[in-house]
């Protein structure tokens, strides 16, 4: 229980420093993931009447998580950050209106050595990092991406 307060507390406290926050799905408490994802509409989402911050904008949003994720492949790379093995991993952005990272929330597929290592890669990579579309209102984009070994 203490722990999902200091959790919580951690939270809340870096959305009003608007930090950036990474997090594990596996790590955070239920409770605490659904009060972030109340904050947070889906970039984009093919259903019919299904509100979203970019409709009808599928091929935008599609470029820029690319762009997201080939720029972050990138900064891991620029900062010897080698994988063993291909790394599988459920990542979800949660972008103020601006496009400015807020949240950072990952699930791993498989184990990995350095997970502190990469969580403050992905820590500082959020710091400067700007999805490109700027909405009404703020939005999350998510998908499980590989990043790939590099000899």
């Amino acid at each position: 229980m203490l722990k999902t307060h200091l959790i919580f507390s951690l939270l809340v406290i870096s959305s009003v420093c608007e930090a950036q926050t990474v997090f594990s799905f596996k790590g955070l408490p239920k409770d605490s993931i659904d009060a972030i994802e109340k904050k947070f509409i889906s970039a984009f989402d093919s259903r019919e009447n299904f509100a979203c911050a970019f409709p009808k904008k599928e091929k935008e949003v599609k470029e820029h998580w690319i762009d997201l994720q080939q720029t972050f492949s990138e900064y891991l790379k620029e900062n010897n950050f080698l994988l063993a093995d291909d790394l599988r991993i459920f990542l979800r952005f949660y972008f103020d209106k601006n496009g400015a990272i807020d949240y950072v929330g990952y699930n791993l597929h498989m184990p990995l050595p350095k997970e502190n290592v990469f969580v403050n890669h992905l820590t500082q990579f959020s710091n400067s990092y700007r999805f490109g579309m700027e909405a009404k209102q703020p939005y999350a984009q998510c998908g499980t991406v590989t990043f790939k070994k590099r000899e």
